[in-house]
C-alpha cells in the first residue's frame, strides 16, 4: 500500500508519494518530481505561497503511464458546503460541481454544516444567483436524479432547531463518523465550499 497524502490547493487534485520519493499528481498524467537530490526542500510539498507566487515550477508532462499495479484514486467525491443562501454564487458553484460528479456517475454526497444546512429543508434552495447560472431547484432536482446524496451535519442541524420533517428526499443527518463510514478505505476526490 503506498501512502497518499490528498492536496486540496490546487483545485482539488490529489497527489501521492511513491515508493521512489517521487510526487504524482493523481488522476492525471502529470507528473512532480521532487526527489531529494533535487531540491533543499526535499520531501515536502510546494507550500501555497509558493505555488501562488509562481516560485514551484515542479510540474511537467510525463511520458509514463499511470502505473497500473498502484490503486487508482477512488471514484468517489465529496462536495462539503458550509455555506448558505448568504452567498448563492458559491452554493451554485457547489452544485454544478456536485452535479457533474453524479450525473458522470461518480458515488456522489454533499456534507453540509453551518449555514448550509438550512439548504436540506425543502423550498430554501431556489432562485437564481446570478445572471446565466441555473436556477438551483434545477440543481437540485438533477442532482437527485443522478443518485446524489446529502449529509447533513446534527449538530448544526440541532443548534438551529430545525425541523428534520423539513428535510429534502436523499437527506439524512449525519456526522463526521458516518461521513468517513461513507467515504471509506479508499478515499474520495474533495471540494469545499
Amino acid at each position: 500500500m503506498i501512502p497518499r497524502l490528498l492536496y486540496a490547493d490546487r483545485g482539488g487534485v490529489g497527489i501521492r508519494r511513491t515508493t521512489d520519493g517521487r510526487w504524482h499528481l493523481v488522476g492525471t498524467h502529470w507528473q512532480l518530481t521532487h526527489a531529494a537530490r533535487e531540491s533543499s526542500v526535499a520531501g515536502t510539498i510546494p507550500s501555497q505561497a509558493a505555488i501562488g507566487a509562481g516560485r514551484s515550477r515542479i510540474l511537467r508532462p510525463s511520458p509514463v503511464e499511470p502505473d497500473e499495479s498502484e490503486p487508482a484514486m477512488a471514484g468517489k467525491a465529496v462536495i462539503s458546503l458550509s455555506t448558505g443562501m448568504e452567498d448563492p454564487e458559491k452554493v451554485t458553484v457547489a452544485f454544478l460541481v456536485a452535479v457533474g460528479a453524479a450525473e458522470a456517475g461518480r458515488p456522489t454526497l454533499i456534507f453540509q454544516s453551518k449555514e448550509a444546512v438550512r439548504l436540506a429543508l425543502d423550498g430554501v434552495a431556489a432562485g437564481v444567483a446570478c445572471d446565466g447560472c441555473p436556477p438551483l431547484a434545477d440543481l437540485l432536482a438533477r442532482y437527485s436524479k443522478a443518485g446524489g446524496q446529502y449529509m447533513v451535519c446534527p449538530v448544526c442541524f440541532n443548534a438551529k432547531r430545525l425541523d428534520k420533517s423539513d428535510l429534502i428526499p436523499g437527506a439524512e443527518l449525519a456526522g463526521s463518523v458516518q461521513l468517513w463510514e461513507w467515504i471509506g478505505d479508499d478515499g474520495a476526490t474533495t471540494f469545499s465550499y
